[in-house]
């Protein structure tokens, strides 16, 4: 399980990112009598770290029973600061609530839209629609704001398929940055210029593009530190 994205430096979730294990077990008593996991089970509710009064496990029959989460083909963040970044999530690791998740509709269309969703044009509507209301600069997209988010649809990225997918795989070889520094990244670049080709735009809206969201980026910076000072 991946808790927190705050440590993840990649664009591509991988088992090593998992710091936390989850047990998983769908089944009644009778069912797991004899077994390992029953007797762990077992051993934590004589322990004292059993939260009796907790209203989660009130509801429940059996308060260990937990069905596994639906696969995701990639991660959205609820919380931005000065990282925009949307990890594919190849081996459908088990993500925690500080994220949303997406699978795809098409198996076949997952790495068109993991590369799309890595886009400054993908990142810059987020940047737009997010809301600044945490106060040191946190941006946040919830539900309302991940409805308002777009991707290209995957029929106009299909024909840049083979561009695409190589200019995410260069982008995913180093570390996320700043989305201020990404900005100036070529790597970055390259694959902004195929969305723009897929989309059939000039790059002159491109350039305005990163103008545009650089002088957003650094706005939410400078209130950040404004509410920061504030309270020190």
């Amino acid at each position: 399980v991946v808790v927190s994205l705050k440590k993840v430096r990649s664009l591509i979730l991988a088992p090593e990112h998992s710091m936390h294990r989850l047990l998983l077990a769908d089944a009644p008593r009778e069912q797991l009598r004899g077994t390992n996991v029953l007797r762990y089970i077992e051993e934590f509710e004589r322990s004292s770290d059993l939260p009796e009064n907790s209203p989660t496990l009130k509801s429940r029959t059996e308060w260990y029973r937990l069905r596994r989460p639906p696969r995701s083909d990639l991660v959205i963040l609820r919380f931005r600061r000065e990282r925009h970044f949307s990890p594919a999530n190849p081996h459908g690791i088990i993500m925690g609530d500080t994220v949303f998740t997406a699978l795809m509709r098409n198996p076949r269309h997952a790495a068109l839209c993991c590369a799309a969703a890595n886009s400054t044009l993908f990142h810059f509507f987020a940047e737009v629609t997010g809301r600044d209301n945490m106060g040191g600069g946190f941006l946040t997209t919830y539900g309302p704001e991940i409805k308002a988010l777009r991707l290209p649809a995957p029929h106009a990225l299909a024909p840049l398929e083979e561009e695409l997918a190589a200019a995410f795989a260069s982008l995913a070889q180093r570390s996320v940055e700043t989305m201020a520094h990404e900005l100036g990244r070529a790597d970055r670049r390259r694959l902004d210029e195929a969305v723009w080709k897929a989309l059939d735009l000039p790059n002159a809206l491109l350039d305005d593009l990163y103008a545009a969201f650089g002088k957003l980026l650094a706005q939410r910076k400078r209130h950040g530190e404004m509410s920061r000072a504030k309270k020190s």
